[in-house]
C-alpha cells in the first residue's frame, strides 16, 4: 500500500536483480494493497545507522521530539538494526521515549521488548529492562566452518554473544587493530579482545547471533566468494556490510531484517501494513519489502532503494526521517 503524499517510487525488484526469499508473498500481497483506502500507520519501525542516525551517530532534537510526539498519540515506535542490544541502548535512552519499546536487533537474529523507566526511583534504579521475544543463533558447526574459512581468508572474526551482548574479537595481524578501531567508530560500542582459545571455546560451547569478517573495503568482494567457495552458502544467510563495505555479515539462514520485524510484528499484534520502515542498507531489503510502507533514504545503496515503495528527497544528515514523520502526521496518517 501507499500512505498519502511522498516520492512514490516502485520497486523494480527484478531489474535491480533483489531475491524476495521468503517475503515473497508479502509483497505480492502488498502491491494488492496499493492503491486501497489509507490506513492509519500503528508502528514505525527505523533503522539506525545511514537512516535515522547522522553520519556522527547522532539522534537530533528533531528526531526525538517527532518520536516522543508519535509514541505519545499511541503509534509503536520501534527500532531495527545490524546493532547489537547493547549498543542501541544508548539511543533508546537519548530518545526520550518512555514505556515499552519493542526492537529487532542483530539484523534480524534477536527481537526484545525494551522498557525504558522514566521513574528510575519507582523502578527500583533501573533505567532500562529488557524481555527477549525471539532468538536465531547461527548454528554451531556454521560457526566453525566459517571461522576456520576467515583464518583461511586473512580476515578477522568478530563474535557476537547473545547472552553477555559482546562483540568477541581476536586481532591476528597489524593491519586487524585498525579494523577493528573503523567498527567501533561504526557502533560506538567497544569491542571485547578475546584470546585465541577463548574464541575456540566461544565457538565450540555458543550460537552467536551474528558473526562478521571484517576485511579491507577493497577485498571485500574478493573475500566474499572465496567465504562462499569454501562454505556452502545453504547454511547461512550473507549480509554485506553498510554504509561502509569493510565487514561481511553471517546470519543463520533466511535470518534478516524482515524476518525479525515479521516476528516482532505477529507478537504485538500489528498487521504488516500498518508498518511503516525506513532504511538505507543491503540489510534494509527485506525490511522494506514486508512493510506496509518502506522508505528508502535518500543516501540508501542503489539496491535498497529499488526495494522500497518510496525514495526520500532527504538524506539522514537532512533530517529525513524527522521530515517525513512531520509530513506524515500532518497529514493525519497517525490519527
Amino acid at each position: 500500500m501507499k500512505f498519502a503524499g511522498g516520492s512514490v517510487r516502485v520497486g523494480l525488484l527484478v531489474a535491480a536483480g533483489v531475491a524476495l526469499l521468503s517475503v515473497g508473498t508479502l509483497a505480492y500481497a502488498k502491491g494488492l494493497l496499493r492503491g486501497t483506502a489509507k490506513r492509519r500507520i500503528r508502528l514505525v519501525a527505523l533503522d539506525l545507522d545511514g537512516t535515522t542516525l547522522t553520519s556522527s551517530h547522532q539522534l537530533t532534537e528533531r528526531t526525538r521530539t517527532i518520536l516522543q510526539k508519535l509514541k505519545g498519540k499511541g503509534v509503536i515506535v520501534s527500532l531495527a538494526t545490524g546493532r547489537s542490544a547493547k549498543s542501541l541502548e544508548r539511543y533508546l535512552l537519548e530518545s526520550g521515549l518512555s514505556g515499552e519499546v519493542p526492537v529487532v536487533c542483530y539484523n534480524g537474529a534477536c527481537g526484545y521488548r525494551y522498557f525504558v523507566n522514566s521513574n528510575q526511583e519507582a523502578a527500583g534504579g533501573k533505567v532500562l529492562e529488557a524481555q527477549s521475544l525471539f532468538v536465531n543463533g547461527v548454528q554451531k558447526e556454521t560457526c566453525k566452518a566459517l571461522v576456520a574459512a576467515a583464518e583461511k581468508v586473512g580476515a578477522i572474526v568478530q563474535f557476537y554473544d547473545v547472552e553477555t551482548g559482546q562483540i568477541c574479537a581476536t586481532p591476528k595481524r597489524p593491519a586487524d587493530r585498525g579494523l577493528l578501531k573503523l567498527y567501533e567508530e561504526l557502533v560506538t560500542h567497544k569491542q571485547h579482545i578475546v584470546s585465541d582459545e577463548e574464541m575456540k571455546r566461544l565457538v565450540d560451547s555458543k550460537e552467536p547471533a551474528k558473526l562478521l569478517l571484517l576485511t579491507p573495503v577493497e577485498k571485500i568482494d574478493e573475500t566474499m566468494e572465496k567465504v562462499r567457495a569454501l562454505v556452502d552458502p545453504s547454511r547461512y544467510h550473507e549480509v554485506r556490510g553498510s554504509p561502509s563495505p569493510f565487514f561481511i555479515e553471517y546470519l543463520a539462514p533466511q535470518v534478516c531484517k524482515g524476518q525479525g520485524v515479521e516476528s516482532l510484528c505477529a507478537q504485538l499484534k500489528v498487521p504488516l501494513d500498518q508498518v511503516l520502515a525506513f532504511g538505507d542498507g543491503d540489510n534494509d531489503v527485506e525490511f522494506l519489502q514486508v512493510a506496509g510502507d518502506g522508505v528508502a533514504m535518500k543516501n540508501a545503496r542503489e539496491v535498497t532503494k529499488a526495494a522500497a515503495d518510496r525514495v526520500l528527497e532527504w538524506s539522514n544528515d537532512e533530517e529525513g526521517v524527522a521530515r517525513e514523520l512531520e509530513r506524515l502526521d500532518r497529514e493525519g496518517a497517525f490519527d
